[in-house]
């Protein structure tokens, strides 16, 4: 047994005597039952497993007895077989019973049966992640690789990509199926796809391979000349509009690509270019006007005619055009006028302040002018004396403005 080995060893052992009430509890209750044959007392045992020196001494006085090995259970196994010797750690029997246990169990096989073709590829059967600790002759067999994956893994291929020759990673038809397998569990956009994708440079140029499987790879990951395929772009935005923000500045400017990016959110027009958010033909003509977010077209949201046209049909808009227009009186009354919130806008024009919350969106000046023209709106009226002249709310108790406004009618007739 080699120097590091031993140290190895020991520290798992040290670990052992420190943990090993709870692991006894948990994981090698079979342990006991195993040893009857030898004849040990199973109230000593116990008793020396919760100090855990005797439960080492156990596995090292039989370090090298193949039959102790053979009648543990696999869950005791599943611990033991990391302090069996040498000669147990090269039985193909016993070295399977515990990869069975764990797949983790492979690493302390003995370098011969990990070496061994015939042998790694039936375990694979078992577990394909033992792959992690075959060496990396196997991983050079185009049918040791093409096994693994048929294999039941639950290791991520980025762990073996750097371990994979030229020759395995330039193999488009291996590749593609590592892609494809991987692809199924349904992870979008994750690092061992985009690992495989990269890797491979006879995929990353296949444009029908990209669009099969768009959902997967990162915009980022493509070569050049794809980046700028309007296919591709169309691609990336058909389910996911707002990925219209990860492409290139070429392709937020083509408008068949930000066409279909709005189709997904109207939204989605604030990546778009400078040049397309500007052009009010082509944002009406593929936004409805009780679609369209100002705030997300900072060209258009201080052009007057622009903003009349979309607080006609969406009013609230008023508070997300610039602040030149939100307190223009015209446009303020329009909205009023176009109002279909059940009067909620009134009490909005009120209370909105900016982005940093440094000010009101409505000027105070502009607000007292608005409500001054408007002595018929109560809704505006109740909200501008509840907000800003709170003595002279009308509580549930007294007499609405509206009520008042009645009887002084009818006092003057």
């Amino acid at each position: 047994m080699g120097l590091l080995e031993n140290i190895k060893r020991r520290r798992d052992l040290r670990y052992l005597e420190k943990n090993l009430y709870e692991e006894t509890v948990f994981r090698f209750g079979g342990l006991i039952s195993a040893l009857d044959p030898y004849k040990i007392n199973k109230v000593d045992d116990l008793s020396s497993l919760k100090k855990g020196k005797k439960y080492i001494r156990i596995f090292e006085e039989h370090e090298d007895d193949k039959e102790f090995y053979k009648k543990l259970p696999k869950k005791t196994l599943h611990f033991a077989y990391k302090f069996a010797s040498d000669r147990i750690k090269n039985d193909a029997e016993i070295t399977e019973k515990a990869v069975e246990a764990s797949y983790f169990n492979f690493e302390y096989a003995s370098f011969e049966l990990r070496s061994d073709k015939q042998f790694a590829t039936k375990l694979l059967g078992i577990n394909g992640s033992i792959i992690e600790f075959c060496p990396n002759e196997l991983l050079a067999d185009k049918k040791f690789v093409k096994a693994y994956m048929k294999s039941n893994n639950s290791v991520y291929y980025d762990r073996i990509l750097d371990r994979l020759p030229e020759s395995i990673k330039n193999d488009k038809k291996i590749m593609k199926e590592f892609f494809e397998i991987e692809a199924k569990k349904g992870h979008t956009f994750n690092d061992s796809l985009n690992e495989i994708f990269t890797s491979c440079n006879s995929l990353k140029n296949d444009k029908e391979f990209v669009l099969n499987y768009i959902e997967f790879i990162k915009y980022d990951n493509l070569p050049k000349k794809l980046q700028n395929d309007v296919d591709i772009g169309k691609a990336y935005v058909a389910n996911r509009g707002w990925n219209l923000n990860t492409l290139n500045e070429k392709l937020k400017d083509n408008p068949e690509v930000v066409k279909v990016a709005l189709k997904h959110d109207s939204r989605n027009i604030e990546y778009a270019s400078k040049r397309l958010r500007s052009d009010e033909n082509f944002v009406l003509e593929n936004i409805k006007l009780n679609d369209v977010y100002l705030g997300c077209l900072p060209e258009l949201k201080d052009n007057f005619e622009f903003v009349k046209k979309v607080v006609k049909e969406w009013p609230a808009q008023i508070l997300h055009a610039s602040p030149r227009l939100a307190n223009n009186i015209e446009l303020l009354n329009y909205a009023l006028k176009n109002d279909d919130y059940r009067g909620y806008l009134a009490e909005w024009l009120i209370k909105e302040k900016n982005e940093n919350g440094s000010e009101y969106i409505v000027s105070r000046q502009v607000l007292k002018q608005l409500v001054e023209e408007n002595p018929h709106n109560v809704k505006l009226n109740d909200a501008y004396n509840k907000y800003l002249h709170p003595q002279k709310v009308i509580y549930s108790n007294e007499k609405s403005t509206e009520e008042l406004e009645k009887e002084a009618i009818i006092k003057g007739q």
